[in-house]
C-alpha cells in the first residue's frame, strides 16, 4: 500500500451518467482496478502487479471550487462534444460523508454558478453570484450588465437538459463552508481593497482610455519601415530587400503630417549614430514586375515635405538607409544612378550574395563601374582577381526572365540600367569562393539534395524562384511528421518520386511509390492518389500536383505543402490499366481487441498477419473471387484456405460479399471524406475447433459482434474497433453460453469480461441481455439486421482519422 498527500485547487466532476452532484462525488471516489494491460509497477516487485487505485479526502478547503466536465472527447466520433445532461446541485452541500475523518463542518453553501451557453465550438459565459451570506439575493453578471435574479433562475434553471434547445448550463460551482460564510462573504469596505488592486484598476482605466484615443486617431498616423544597407550585404536570395530584417517604427510616433526632417532625426536616434555619421535615405517603391527597389534619394529639398506625400498611394513608407561619414557625404549628380552588385559562385557550393552599391555615371560603361566596385571593402578577393583577369560573366537581375546577359562594354544608358537595378557577376567554376563572411558561408547548402546540377547563375536563379519545401508523410502513419525535401515547382511526378525514393534509402523503387495530395475537406490525405491521366491533362508539374487539393490559393498555404506516400507492390503505370481493389486481410477475423487483457502471440508467417493491400484485377470482368485469388498469391496464403469477403462501415458489418459478384468500376473523383470509414475485409471462411464442437451438425447463422463504449451508445449509434462474425445456432443459444463463446473469441480474462455488458442490437434499439439463462436467437439470416454488442471501455484512443467531422479546436471563451 502506498499513499501520498496532494493539494488541489478545484475538483473535476463527471456530468455524463450522473443525476446529482452527490453521484458525481461517488464516481470521483470510485476505486479503479489496475489489471490486464493496465497493471501497476510496485516497488519491490519485478513483475507488474494487480492493484487498486483511488482517492480519499482528508480535508476540504473553506472555499470549494467544482468544475463540471461539460466538455469531453467522444472516442466514437473522434470529436469534442458538450455534455448538456441534467446534473442537479443543491444550495446547501453536505460532504461530511465524503471526508475520511470528518470534523462535522464539511457543510457548504452555494456562492456562485458559472454558466456556459453554446456548444463546443463557440459560446458565452456569465455568472450568478450570491455576494452576501446574510440574505439569499442572487445577481447575474453578464459582461457589463448586472441584474437581480431569484434563486430558481440562478440554481434550478442551470442544471442542464439534453434537449437541443437548452444549451445553457452550469460549468463551474463555487461553494463556501457554512461556518466560514459570514467571515468570507462579509461586506467589503474601502480599507479592505488592497492598494495594489486599486492602482491596477486605475491603470487599466488609463490604458483603455489610451487605446480609445489611438483608435480615434488611427487615421492620422502611418507606418514606416526601413532596411539598413548592412542587411543587403547579408542577403542571399533574389531581389534586393530582405524584409525579414526590416525595422519598423511605432505607428503612434509617426504622424502623416510629420516632415521628412523630423523622421530623419527620429531614425538617427533609433540607430544611435555618433556625431561623425549621418544618413543617406532612399525611398523604395514597388515596380510593375513586383520587385521593391530604390527609386530616388531623399535630399534637403525634401526636408519639409510631409510624409503623406512621400509615401504616395502606399500604406507604408519604405526606406533604404545608408550610414555614411559626414565628411564623405556627396550629393548625387543628375546623371548618376545607384546600381547594386551581386556575385554568384557555383563552387564549392552555390552562393549568391550582394556585395554593395555604387553611384554610376549613366555614360560610363558597366566594365568601368565594375572596376570602381573593386575598391569596396566588401568585395571578395577571388572576385577582384577574376575581374582583373577578365574571367567573369555579367547579367542583369530582372523578372521575368530571372536574369539576362549584358555586354559590359556598353554604357548604363545603352543597357537601360537605372537606380535600383541589380548587376550579377558570375565567377567561373574553376574559382572557389571562400573569402565571404562566416554568416554567409553558413547559409550555403547543396540545392535539391544534389539531384540537380547548378552550374550557372541562370540555373541558380531558376532554382531560387522555383524551389519549394514539401513534406512527405507515410500513409500508414498519416498524422506523424515525415521527410522534408527541397524540390522545384517544375519537377514532374516522376522526378518527385525519384527524389523521395532517394531520401527513403536503399530498397526504395520510385516506380513503386504513389502520392496522395492534401484534402481540405478531411484535413488529411485525399482518398484517391495522384493519377497519371489527371497530370497529363493538367500539366505534369509539382506546382499542379500541389494545387490538386481543390481550393483557392492551393499550395500557397503551409498545410497543403504535404504529400502522403504509399509503397505499392505494382509498377505505378499498372494502376492506370487495371481496377484497384483496396482490401484488408484479417487472419484473426477482427477478433483481437487492442488494449484489452489478451495474449495473442506474434507470428512469423506473413499471411497470418493483418495486412492492408491493393489488388489489381482487369476492368469490368473481374469478380471478388479473382480479387481473393490475387490477394492469396501476393500474401502467400495457402490455396486450400477458403476466404470470405465482408464490407465493414463505421465498425459495423454491412454484408458478406458473394465471391461471384462483379467488382464495380470506381471512378476516381475528388474525395469528400465520406468513405474514409469504409473497409473491404477478407478473412478465413472456416469454423475453428471450438465452433465445430459447439455447433455439431446443426444449422447456424452468422451474427455480427460489435463494440460499443460505456454510456455512449444510446442516441449516438456509435461503434468502435473491429467487428467480427460469430456462428450462432439457428434455434438460439443461452445468453451465458454466448457470453463465454464471445469471451474466448476475443481472448479476454474472465474477471475483466464479467464487467462487460452484452446487448442485442436491432435497428436503432439496444436491449440488454442480463439473464444468462435466457435463450437468444437471431431471428433473421440477413447480416446486420440483428447484431450483438459488447459494451466496454475503449482502452486505446483511436488513431488519428481524417473525416468530415474533425474538430480539434480548443474551447474558446468569448464575451
Amino acid at each position: 500500500t502506498s499513499t501520498r498527500d496532494e493539494a488541489f485547487f478545484d475538483l473535476n466532476l463527471t456530468v455524463q451518467g450522473n443525476k446529482t452532484i452527490y453521484e458525481s462525488f461517488d464516481r470521483y471516489l470510485e476505486v479503479e482496478m489496475l489489471d490486464g494491460d493496465n497493471k501497476y509497477r510496485a516497488e519491490g516487485y519485478e513483475e507488474l502487479q494487480d492493484a487498486k487505485r483511488g482517492v480519499k479526502f482528508s480535508t476540504l478547503p473553506p472555499v470549494l471550487q467544482l468544475h463540471l466536465k461539460r466538455f469531453e472527447f467522444d472516442y466514437v466520433r473522434c470529436v469534442n462534444v458538450k455534455i448538456n445532461d441534467r446534473l442537479e446541485f443543491p444550495g446547501e452541500l453536505d460532504l461530511r460523508n465524503y471526508v475520511e475523518k470528518s470534523s462535522g463542518n464539511e457543510v457548504y453553501t452555494l456562492h456562485s454558478v458559472l454558466v456556459h451557453v453554446g456548444d463546443v465550438h463557440a459560446g458565452h459565459y456569465y455568472v450568478y453570484i450570491r455576494p452576501f451570506a446574510e440574505n439569499n439575493q442572487w445577481y447575474k453578471f453578464d459582461d457589463e450588465t448586472v441584474t437581480r435574479v431569484n434563486e430558481k433562475e440562478a440554481i434550478d434553471e442551470n442544471f442542464g437538459s439534453p434537449t437541443p434547445r437548452k444549451l445553457s448550463n452550469a460549468y463551474m460551482l463555487q461553494y463556501v463552508r457554512k461556518d466560514k460564510a459570514m467571515s468570507l462573504l462579509k461586506k467589503v469596505e474601502a480599507e479592505d481593497v488592497p492598494k495594489t488592486l486599486e492602482e491596477r484598476i486605475l491603470l487599466d482605466a488609463e490604458e483603455e482610455e489610451n487605446r480609445r484615443r489611438e483608435r480615434d486617431d488611427f487615421h492620422l498616423f502611418m507606418d514606416v519601415a526601413f532596411v539598413r544597407e548592412e542587411s543587403l550585404l547579408s542577403h542571399t536570395g533574389v531581389d534586393l530587400i530582405p524584409w525579414d530584417s526590416a525595422e519598423r517604427l511605432e505607428r503612434r510616433l509617426i504622424r502623416k503630417s510629420m516632415s521628412f526632417r523630423e523622421l530623419a532625426e527620429l531614425v538617427t536616434g533609433h540607430l544611435a549614430l555618433d556625431s561623425h555619421q549621418t544618413l543617406r535615405v532612399w525611398r523604395l517603391c514597388q515596380r510593375q514586375n513586383g520587385t521593391i527597389r530604390p527609386d530616388r534619394l531623399l535630399t534637403y529639398d525634401d526636408a519639409d515635405v510631409p510624409l503623406s506625400k512621400l509615401s504616395g498611394l502606399g500604406a507604408e513608407l519604405q526606406l533604404l538607409v545608408q550610414t555614411v561619414p559626414k565628411s564623405a557625404v556627396e550629393a548625387m549628380e543628375t546623371d548618376e544612378v545607384l546600381i547594386f552588385f551581386k556575385v554568384f559562385a557555383p563552387k564549392p557550393l552555390p552562393v549568391l550574395v550582394c556585395i554593395g552599391s555604387l553611384a554610376c555615371t549613366r555614360s560610363a560603361t558597366v566594365k568601368h563601374s565594375i572596376q570602381q566596385l573593386m575598391k569596396l571593402k566588401s568585395v571578395p578577393r577571388e572576385l577582384a582577381v577574376a575581374v582583373q583577369a577578365g574571367n567573369i560573366t555579367v547579367f542583369e537581375e530582372d523578372t521575368p526572365p530571372p536574369i539576362k546577359p549584358i555586354d559590359i562594354e556598353q554604357t548604363h544608358d545603352e543597357l537601360g540600367l537605372g537606380t535600383g537595378d541589380i548587376v550579377v557577376i558570375q565567377l567561373p567554376p574553376s574559382v572557389l569562393l571562400h573569402s565571404l563572411p562566416p554568416s554567409i558561408l553558413e547559409k550555403r547548402s547543396t540545392p535539391l539534395q544534389g539531384m540537380h546540377q547548378v552550374k550557372t547563375a541562370s540555373d541558380y536563379f531558376t532554382y531560387l524562384r522555383n524551389r519549394i519545401h514539401v513534406e512527405f508523410r507515410d500513409l500508414q502513419k498519416p498524422a506523424e511528421k515525415g521527410i522534408m525535401l527541397e524540390l522545384l515547382k517544375t519537377d514532374t511526378y516522376g522526378q518527385t518520386r525519384k527524389a523521395l525514393s532517394h531520401a527513403l534509402g536503399v530498397g526504395s523503387d520510385p516506380d513503386k511509390i504513389r502520392l496522395y495530395p492534401f484534402d481540405i475537406v478531411t484535413n488529411g490525405p485525399r482518398q484517391d492518389s495522384l493519377s497519371l491521366v489527371q497530370l497529363n491533362s493538367r500539366g505534369d508539374s509539382l506546382e499542379n500536383m500541389l494545387e490538386m487539393d481543390y481550393r483557392p490559393g492551393g499550395y500557397a498555404t503551409m498545410e497543403s505543402k504535404i504529400f502522403w506516400y504509399e509503397r505499392i507492390d505494382y509498377d505505378l503505370e499498372e494502376f492506370e490499366k487495371k481496377e484497384e481493389v483496396r482490401i484488408t486481410w484479417r487472419y484473426d477475423c477482427g477478433m483481437y481487441i487492442q488494449g484489452a487483457s489478451t495474449a495473442i502471440a506474434e507470428t512469423e508467417d506473413r499471411w497470418m498477419r493483418t495486412k492492408v493491400l491493393s489488388v489489381l484485377v482487369p476492368f469490368h470482368t473481374s469478380t471478388y473471387e479473382d480479387v481473393t485469388k490475387e490477394m492469396k498469391k501476393k500474401l502467400g496464403i495457402p490455396s486450400e484456405i477458403p476466404v470470405r469477403v465482408v464490407e465493414v462501415k463505421s465498425s459495423y458489418v454491412c454484408r458478406i460479399v458473394p465471391l461471384s459478384e462483379l467488382v464495380p468500376h470506381i471512378v476516381h473523383l475528388p474525395s469528400t471524406g465520406a468513405q474514409l470509414d469504409y473497409e473491404l475485409r477478407a478473412e478465413p471462411d472456416v469454423l475453428d475447433d471450438m465452433d465445430r464442437h459447439h455447433l455439431g451438425r446443426g444449422e447456424y447463422s452468422w451474427v455480427s459482434i460489435l463494440h460499443i463504449p460505456r454510456g455512449n451508445y444510446l442516441g449516438s449509434r456509435g461503434y468502435f474497433g473491429d467487428p467480427f462474425l460469430l456462428p450462432v445456432k439457428a434455434e438460439g443459444e443461452k445468453v451465458g453460453v454466448l457470453r463465454e463463446r464471445i469471451r474466448k473469441k476475443v481472448r479476454v480474462k474472465e474477471e475483466e469480461f464479467d464487467n462487460w455488458a452484452l446487448f442485442a442490437i436491432t435497428g436503432s434499439s439496444a436491449d440488454a441481455l442480463d439473464d444468462v439463462e435466457a435463450t437468444w436467437s437471431v431471428g433473421s439470416d440477413e447480416i446486420g439486421s440483428t447484431s450483438l454488442a459488447i459494451e466496454h471501455t475503449r482502452r486505446v484512443p483511436p488513431k488519428r482519422t481524417y473525416g468530415l467531422m474533425k474538430y480539434d479546436k480548443p474551447l474558446m471563451i468569448k464575451s
